[in-house]
C-alpha cells in the first residue's frame, strides 16, 4: 500500500468511520438535491474501495472524494 493510501485510510478510519455507508434517500429525501445528484453521492465506503484499488492518483483527488 502506498504511503498515500496508507494516510487516506488511517484519515477514514480515525475522522470518518460514522459515514461508511451511503445516505439512505427515503431518511434524507432532499439529500440529492443537497449534494448535486445521484452522480454525487459518495460514502466513505466507496472511497475506502478506491483507497484499496489505489485508484486516487494524489492526495488532491482524494480530498475532492471526501469532500463532495
Amino acid at each position: 500500500m502506498t504511503y498515500l493510501a496508507r494516510l487516506a485510510s488511517f484519515v477514514l478510519k480515525t475522522v470518518y468511520h460514522r459515514l461508511t455507508f451511503l445516505v439512505d434517500l427515503e431518511a434524507y429525501p432532499d439529500y440529492l438535491g443537497i449534494v448535486g445528484g445521484e452522480d454525487k453521492m459518495m460514502d466513505l465506503g466507496t472511497i475506502q474501495g478506491k483507497i484499496d484499488n489505489e485508484e486516487y492518483r494524489s492526495i488532491d483527488e482524494f480530498q475532492v472524494s471526501k469532500t463532495q
